[in-house]
């Protein structure tokens, strides 16, 4: 452009009534713009790009989704389809109106990134499963893992499923197992299995889980596969493992670092809680016509088991008679020597039957070592029980009794 045809713009852009002094700075900045930037072009030109950092991988594929934002599933394919979905970061929640869904092969999860969400809303899920295979079995595991909220139906009479739920953490450490996790409630219901399996679960809290007519275990807590997670600091509250062929709950292979608080056992084939290697704090478990023992502690490899408050109640007849190692609930608890403590207040309730009669149920069972400086006293007391029909004098025989048991 000529040095007029600036001067000609700047009298525009002042106006008709404006001076037309020249502003030789306006137009040398006008003249000089053009090669300036090209100047800075070139520059960066020659510069590399920025480091993209690394790849984030694949966006999470969002679930199918209902009008409300919800995750609508009306069949096995859409449900599996939400758990991927929710392996893979996104925050599932299924819509409540999603109808039961019948699910015919094992669903595996692998959980390899942390913050896994899934609210089931109560979905309710039938199982078709053949060779009696699992249903979920949530892999690997990372932390901040919430699932909640699920109805497992399983199929009646011939319970064709496997375990309900499974959590298997194969690696050490918090940030690559089920670590600062949340389950809750889930309920499970014939099925042949376990009811839940956890091996090597790391700090977390399972909350309001139920089981109703299953071949296996309620709950099971073990270690992972070899090489794999620890069980550590887990918390269980208020869960109902109920009619259950063998026990309510086990923690095997050194898997002694679970607290208990107030679960519920009724009509257990062997038990409420057996434990190989020790117990950690049991708070006020509560039994009744649950196996013979409630609670059975085979050795205390790590010292400080505690017991408190357990309740037990017996009709002194009920078993759960297809299992072969059944028997009639009679005793609170059987470990070895010194190694359980039990506090506060033992309570033992008969009704019809033979645990009416007085010294029938006990807080420990015959055999225990624990036992020894009790058994005499409850011995001595049976010799001198009163007549039967005499209730009154019963009902002062047995609080008599209940002092006895309380100071074992």
């Amino acid at each position: 452009m000529t040095q007029e045809h600036h001067r000609e713009t700047l009298r525009r852009a002042r106006g008709k009534n404006a001076r037309t002094v020249e502003d030789d700075a306006a137009i040398k900045w006008l003249q000089d713009a053009p090669a300036q930037s090209a100047h800075i072009l070139d520059m960066l030109a020659e510069q590399p790009p920025p480091d993209p950092g690394p790849d984030p991988g694949p966006d999470p594929t969002p679930p199918p989704s209902g009008d409300n934002g919800m995750s609508k599933v009306s069949n096995e394919s859409e449900l599996r389809g939400a758990f991927q979905a929710a392996a893979n970061g996104s925050r599932v929640v299924i819509d409540p109106t999603s109808p039961p869904i019948t699910v015919t092969s094992k669903i595996i999860v692998p959980v390899t990134k942390p913050n896994f969400y899934f609210d089931g809303s109560g979905l309710q899920i039938a199982t078709n499963i053949a060779n009696y295979d699992h249903l979920l079995e949530f892999q690997d595991g990372r932390e901040g893992f919430r699932l909640k909220n699920l109805f497992v139906t399983g199929s009646y009479p011939n319970r064709q499923c496997g375990d309900g739920f499974r959590f298997i953490s194969s690696n050490q450490g918090n940030n690559e197992s089920f670590y600062n996790f949340s389950i809750q409630n889930l309920r499970v219901e014939h099925i042949s299995g376990n009811g839940y399996h956890f091996m090597g679960a790391f700090e977390g809290s399972v909350d309001m889980i139920e089981t109703n007519d299953v071949g296996g275990t309620g709950v099971i807590f073990e270690n992972g596969p070899t090489g794999g997670g620890t069980t550590t600091q887990v918390t269980v509250s208020n869960a109902q493992l109920s009619r259950c062929d063998k026990w309510g709950a086990e923690q095997l292979a050194s898997s002694d670092q679970v607290t208990w608080i107030s679960p519920k056992f009724v009509c257990n084939g062997q038990g409420g809680i057996h434990a190989s290697n020790g117990i950690h704090c049991i708070i006020n478990p509560q039994g009744e016509n649950c196996g013979q023992i409630l609670i059975v502690v085979d050795q205390q490899v790590w010292a400080g088991g505690e017991l408190i408050s357990p309740q037990l109640a017996s009709d002194g007849a009920w078993t759960r008679n297809w299992v072969p190692t059944t028997g009639v609930s009679r005793y609170i608890l059987k470990c070895p020597q010194g190694a359980v403590k039990v506090s506060g207040v033992p309570k033992l309730r008969g009704y019809d039957g033979q645990a009416q009669t007085p010294g029938w149920m006990q807080v420990y069972a015959p055999g225990s070592a624990a036992a020894a400086s009790v058994e005499p006293e409850v011995q001595a007391a049976e010799k001198a029980a009163p007549p039967k029909g005499d209730k009154q004098q019963a009902r002062a025989m047995e609080a008599q009794q209940s002092k006895v048991k309380a100071k074992g």
